[in-house]
């Protein structure tokens, strides 16, 4: 809800803060520099995100 094109979050939290777009845009880029890592490592390495099932027992 933080991405482009839309960012519906975004004008919600410009309207609840009284802040421009512009100055919230700025505020988020690190999250969404986080965002995309982790969907890297999900997808180039996914032994990553299928430890804890495995360590449950999930055989697939």
């Amino acid at each position: 809800m933080i991405t482009q094109p839309y960012g519906l979050l975004l004008f919600i939290v410009s309207s609840i803060t009284r802040q421009p777009v512009g100055r919230i845009v700025r505020e988020v880029w690190p999250f969404k520099i986080a965002l995309l890592v982790a969907l890297g490592i999900i997808t180039f390495v996914p032994d990553f995100e299928l430890w804890f099932p495995r360590l449950l027992g999930y055989q697939g």
